[in-house]
C-alpha cells in the first residue's frame, strides 16, 4: 500500500508540475520577463513540525533544467546549482501533497532583488500561509555560487 500510495502520489506530482510548466510558457510572460538574471542553487525551507516531501521543478528559458524530489527534515536542503551560471529567465515550480505553487523569476520576484550579479531563490514555509519564494544574494549566503 505504501508503494502504492507513493507513486500515485509521484504521478500526481509529475502530471501538476507537467501541466503548470505547459501553462506558463512565454506567451503568458508580460514584456518585462525579457530581462534575466544569473540563478544559483535553491534552499527549500519548512519550519513546520511536520516533515514534507517537496516536488520541485526549475525550467531555464523554457527548458527543464531541474527536476527533483526533497524530504524536508531539518533545518533546510540546499539544491547545488548544476544549470548554466549565464542569464535567463526561470520557472520555478514546487507541489507538496497539499500545495503547489510557482514563480517567475525575475518578472514575479523583482521587489525582493537587490542589485547583484547573482541569487539563490528559497522556497520558504512558515506554517498555514504557505510557501513563498525569497531571494538571496550569493553573497549573503553560506551555501552555493553561480
Amino acid at each position: 500500500m505504501t508503494n502504492l500510495n507513493k507513486s500515485r502520489r509521484e504521478m500526481i506530482a509529475v502530471g501538476v508540475l507537467s501541466t503548470m510548466s505547459g501553462c506558463l510558457d512565454g506567451s503568458l510572460l508580460s514584456s518585462e520577463s525579457e530581462d534575466s538574471v544569473s540563478l544559483g542553487g535553491i534552499f527549500v525551507r519548512d519550519h513546520r513540525e511536520e516533515i514534507d516531501t517537496y516536488q520541485i521543478q526549475l525550467e531555464r528559458d523554457s527548458e527543464i533544467v531541474y527536476q527533483g524530489e526533497l524530504t524536508i527534515d531539518s533545518a533546510y536542503e540546499f539544491i547545488e546549482s548544476t544549470w548554466s551560471s549565464e542569464p535567463a529567465t526561470y520557472e520555478l515550480i514546487w507541489a507538496t501533497d497539499e500545495e503547489m505553487g510557482s514563480v517567475s523569476i525575475p518578472t514575479d520576484v523583482r521587489e525582493e532583488m537587490d542589485e547583484g550579479d547573482c541569487f539563490h531563490p528559497e522556497i520558504l514555509h512558515r506554517g498555514h500561509y504557505g510557501p513563498v519564494v525569497d531571494m538571496h544574494l550569493t553573497e549573503d549566503v553560506d551555501e552555493g555560487a553561480c
